[in-house]
């Protein structure tokens, strides 16, 4: 029995679904399942840093759109509040998060008790940058994201810390002291 799996070029081959030699120095990989080819995929990074990828395609594209709708955030902030690219980042943030989390941890993110007044500035924000007043909308929205995501402050600055360039940067002794402020993380004194 043989199982069609692509291989390292992207074409399929046959396989061996099981062991078809009995002598141990000539042993294969058993391939229980096709699932199995998939649960971990492992990608090389250009400057020799192994990452697994455990997440699955549609939470890989709602990354892509994540980070797609914070670059046009930004974007549409350094052009002086363009009101399209505010609303495409809006929408392109929002989809991302949904593809990523799913449909009722959004929801109930969104709507935890904890977090209602960060949800209604975010909303009401989105909503006043839609009928054209960028600046006021995108001061409501972000006093919304600083409630809603505040928290996540400082594990983004842990893994930027963690990386090869911008690590080095953030943990310098003029700059750490000002970014763990901002991040809120809390450093003992001893």
């Amino acid at each position: 029995m043989t199982l069609d799996v692509p291989n390292e070029l992207g074409r399929t081959g046959k396989r061996p679904f099981g062991r078809h030699n009995n002598s141990p120095s000539q042993s294969s990989p058993v391939i229980k399942n096709y699932n199995e080819l998939e649960i971990e995929q492992r990608s090389q990074l250009k400057w020799g840093i192994t990452c697994t990828m455990w997440l699955t395609d549609i939470q890989k594209i709602g990354v892509g759109l994540t980070a797609a709708g914070c670059f046009f955030l930004l974007l549409g902030v350094l052009t002086l509040f363009d009101t399209a690219l505010l609303a495409f980042g809006n929408i392109l943030f929002l989809a991302g998060l949904v593809l990523v989390i799913g449909h009722q941890r959004t929801f109930y993110f969104f709507a935890r008790r904890q977090k209602i007044r960060g949800t209604i500035c975010f909303v009401v924000g989105i909503l006043l940058i839609l009928c054209r007043r960028p600046i006021t909308g995108f001061i409501i929205e972000f006093c919304g994201i600083m409630a809603l995501f505040g928290d996540f402050f400082s594990v983004i600055v842990s893994f930027l810390r963690s990386l090869p360039f911008i690590g080095p940067v953030l943990s310098s002794p003029y700059i750490a002291p000002t970014i763990d402020r901002l991040a809120g993380i809390r450093i003992l004194p001893i």
